[in-house]
């Protein structure tokens, strides 16, 4: 659409300006032509020895002042993923007061290895036909371990027969950061490593099963195991 002022006005007998203001959808210019007309002559049309004009370009829709597109992501911007899971992504929308819909313009950026756990950012932009940028949106995208709850220092009370009785010791649980619910007891140096499914949790020593313990609570767990003939009960209670 195309709107568009003309003024015409007389400055005296030899001279006369005419102003044009035209707007279009994406621009505006200001057109001036000044005409020298001789006394002599009667028709302006036929007389014109000079003309000239100039015109000045900006915006004059409804992103003249620089307006950027806005992006609205999908669901929420911090997302949660299962370790060995699988990462759905819920992309994101996009509109500019000018341009409308610019959701198929989106770009999206950032990776998401749901086969090892880390935080990671998904990042979404998009350009309007102006060239104005939206302010860029980001997902965070946090891959766990399911066991990660118990990571922490523990206060181990262990009972062992037939050796001397009960004792007590510090133990450090740190999930695995590339087999979901696995954790591991002290480092993996040691070889001492469980899986805890929901309560239920299945000790290991080097990949061999050596007992089996319950989650009490997420601050506490018992296991029961065997080694070398003797038989270890040991209660976790985390500092």
């Amino acid at each position: 659409k195309k709107i568009k002022f003309l003024v015409t006005f007389a400055l005296n007998e030899m001279l006369r300006l005419s102003i044009i203001f035209c707007c279009r959808r994406n621009f505006f210019y200001l057109k001036l032509n000044y005409i020298f007309v001789p006394k002599k002559f009667n028709t302006v049309k036929s007389l014109i020895i000079f003309a000239g004009h100039f015109i000045v370009l900006t915006s004059c829709n409804a992103d003249s002042g620089g307006v950027p597109p806005v992006i609205s992501l999908n669901g929420s911007n911090e997302v949660s993923v299962s370790l060995q899971g699988t990462f759905t992504e819920l992309g994101a929308t996009a509109n500019d007061q000018q341009d409308g819909d610019l959701t198929s313009n989106i770009l999206i950026t950032g990776a998401v290895n749901t086969q090892y756990a880390d935080l990671y950012r998904v990042y979404y932009d998009v350009v309007d036909s102006d060239g104005n940028k939206a302010n860029q949106v980001t997902r965070n995208v946090k891959v766990k371990n399911d066991a990660a709850y118990l990571d922490g220092y523990y206060d181990v009370n262990y009972l062992a027969t037939p050796a001397s009785g009960d004792g007590f010791r510090i133990d450090e649980l740190v999930s695995s950061k590339t087999i979901n619910n696995k954790v591991y007891i002290n480092g993996e140096n040691l070889g001492f490593h469980f899986f805890a499914n929901g309560s239920l949790i299945s000790l290991f020593k080097e990949n061999v099963s050596v007992g089996s313990g319950n989650v009490l609570s997420p601050n506490n767990f018992s296991l029961n195991y065997d080694i070398s003939g003797y038989n270890y009960q040991d209660n976790y209670t985390k500092q």
